[in-house]
Parts: C-alpha cells; sequence; structure tokens
C-alpha cells in the first residue's frame, strides 16, 4: 500500500456528536436539550448549563476522539503491515486497568477462610443455565482467550470482595472425591491455590498468568461469564474464522493503546503518533 493509498483519519470536528439536528430546533436553543440558551450559554457554545447536557456533550467529544485515534492506529497498521483490510476491520474497546503484583493482604485471607467456612452449612447451589461455550480449539475459543490475555481479567477484580464467587458446590465436589476429609481441610485445599503474588486489588486468585484454580476448581460464574467485548470478538469469529478484530484500550477516557486480535494471537498496532514502526 502506498502512502496515497492511506486510509484518512476522519477528522473530530467531521464526527457527528448527538442532539437535535439544527433544523430541527429554536436558535438559540440548547442542542442536546432544546431549552433556550442564555447569552452566555450561547456565547460558550450550543449546549446549555445543565449539568446532564454537559456531560453528553462531553462524553461525545470523548468517543469522537477516541474514534479518531482509533482509526489513525488503524491506517497505520494498514499501511506499515501492508495489510489494508485492518483499515476497516471492525473496533472493540477494553478498559485498562493496572497489573502490579502484591501479596496478598492477611486481611484479605482470613476474609476469605471465613466466607469459605461460612458455606459449611449450605447445600450445593442448583445447577444454573449458561450460554453455549465455543467448542475448545474453534476460532471463538481461539480468539476470545487471546481477548482475554490482552485483558488481563479486569472482571477477576470483582472476585476480591466476591471471593471468587465459590459456593459450597465445588468444596463439596472435592470433598466427595477425598474421602473422610473435612470442610476445614477442603477450605485448606482452596487456600493453598492462592499465590505468592496476586494483581493488587483483585481477587486473591488472580495470580500473574491468570487464575490460579485449575477450571474444575472455579465457580460457575468464573467459568462461564463473558463480558460484551467478549461475545462481540466471539461473534466475528463466528461469522468469520479469519477475522481480525481491532481492539482499543481506553485509560482516563482516552485510548491507551490498540492491538490486532485473530484465532491466530494477539498484535499491538503501531502508534500513529510515533511514526510508522516496522512490521
Amino acid at each position: 500500500m502506498s502512502h496515497a493509498d492511506k486510509p484518512a483519519a476522519v477528522p473530530l470536528a467531521a464526527k457527528s456528536l448527538p442532539g437535535q439536528p439544527r433544523g430541527q430546533r429554536a436558535q438559540g436553543a440548547c442542542r442536546l436539550c432544546g431549552r433556550a440558551l442564555s447569552a452566555l450559554e450561547r456565547f460558550r457554545g450550543d449546549v446549555c448549563d445543565a449539568m446532564d447536557c454537559r456531560r453528553r456533550a462531553a462524553d461525545a467529544i470523548t468517543r469522537a476522539q477516541r474514534a479518531c485515534d482509533i482509526d489513525a492506529a488503524r491506517a497505520s497498521a494498514a499501511l506499515a503491515w501492508d495489510d489494508p483490510a485492518l483499515a476497516t476491520a471492525p473496533v472493540v474497546w477494553l478498559t485498562h486497568h493496572e497489573a502490579d503484583l502484591a501479596p496478598p493482604l492477611a486481611a484479605d485471607l482470613a476474609d476469605l477462610r471465613e466466607s469459605l467456612m461460612a458455606l459449611e452449612g449450605d447445600a450445593a447451589e442448583p445447577p444454573q443455565t449458561w450460554p453455549v461455550e465455543p467448542a475448545p480449539g474453534s476460532p471463538q475459543a481461539a480468539i476470545g482467550g487471546h481477548l482475554c490475555a490482552l485483558c488481563r481479567g479486569r472482571c477477576c477484580r470483582l472476585g476480591l470482595h466476591g471471593k471468587a464467587f465459590l459456593g459450597a458446590g465445588p468444596l463439596r465436589t472435592w470433598l466427595a472425591q477425598q474421602a473422610g476429609a473435612t470442610w476445614a481441610e477442603a477450605v485448606d485445599h482452596y487456600l493453598g491455590f492462592v499465590a505468592p503474588e496476586h494483581l493488587d486489588k483483585s481477587c486473591l486468585f488472580h495470580g500473574a498468568h491468570g487464575c490460579t484454580l485449575p477450571r474444575e476448581r472455579r465457580s460457575d460464574v468464573c467459568n462461564h461469564f463473558a463480558c460484551n467485548t467478549l461475545e462481540q470478538v466471539r461473534d466475528s469469529a463466528a461469522a468469520a474464522p479469519q477475522a481480525v478484530v481491532v481492539v482499543g484500550i481506553v485509560a482516563s477516557h482516552s485510548m491507551r493503546s490498540a492491538s490486532a486480535v485473530s484465532a491466530q494471537g494477539s498484535r499491538a498496532l503501531p502508534d500513529p503518533r510515533a511514526g510508522l514502526q516496522p512490521p
């Protein structure tokens, strides 16, 4: 692809912002709610000072800027990697979160032990109906795994206070396989999977390389939950097994980075602000 063929990013000013079209609102009225603007509000622009309108306007500008940034990143990658299809690849978004490792706090370990010990009198949870999981080795499963690796398990942060979403069922399953074992021993067995370090302020089983619990020891929530972004990339792979999806990472409302993700793996897109990088 030549520089002349490089897809142009859409300028921020050309992005459409929400609100009433000019022809459908009174002159000097807020483009979002239609209320008449004061002289000061008209001087500032076309949005009134109501908190909801200011927030909606700011959100629209942020989304438009992110769209410009991801367009530029796709265009740079299409040129650098000689892959024109990247310029129009579908886009999904993830929210950045810090992945600093820290030793588990004694208080958190004590809370987890207390929570698991309190489950002894509970019956195993009734089976729940979950969406059908992609078959292992399928393009949907593969692209989903690469997306989750790129995300680094932001959803797992809910597992700290959610106690890994464990109910009595997984512990009872382990007890049934261990003749003569006590409930306290089952709790010790689970606590033994807590690594010396975990992602700070995340689930105690959220280790440097993912969940430290074997899949058969995890809760149904952890085994089956899929965020909207994960469902989107799975749908893309189901429709086209060789699909490539561009994943933007957002931090503080701005795009931090972007990667191309497919069933074959993930690859960071070159930062257009730093010039083109070699493929």
